[in-house]
């Protein structure tokens, strides 16, 4: 079974959560907000702390996910000094959420394996709707 770390719970990391749990597979959340556990699906497991957190970073076993999800829309040096953690503690593949190409380069540079910004991916899949 595919085990899988989402940092960050706001609407992104829910829905992705939520999906990846739908597909099968072992998964971890890690926010600051404890209320968000309730908005998890039931087998989730929840650790309530904030992933810029070096300490909390280090009682995890990062080598034993598949793929880290950096999913909270933060700044371009937070999530590159998130990124330059969960490498350290040996991810395997880390995917990072991001606002704009110059954040995507910066993470990107700072050892992510994939960027993805939510609203460009949101924009052009309505365009594409429209455009049929």
């Amino acid at each position: 079974m595919a085990r899988y770390l989402i940092l960050g719970a706001g609407r992104f990391g829910l829905y992705l959560a939520g999906e990846l749990q739908k597909a099968g597979a072992a998964v971890d959340v890690l926010d600051k907000e404890p209320t968000v556990r309730c908005q998890l699906p039931a087998d989730c497991r929840f650790f309530c702390d904030n992933a810029w957190n070096i300490l909390t970073l280090r009682d995890l076993d990062i080598s034993a996910y598949d793929i880290c999800y950096i999913a909270m829309a933060a700044e371009p040096w937070a999530t590159a000094h998130i990124v330059d953690e969960l490498r350290r503690r040996g991810a395997r593949r880390i995917v990072a959420r991001v606002v704009d190409e110059k954040h995507a380069r910066e993470v990107m540079a700072a050892g992510a394996d994939e960027t993805i910004c939510v609203e460009q991916l949101a924009g052009q899949t309505l365009a594409r709707q429209a455009a049929l």
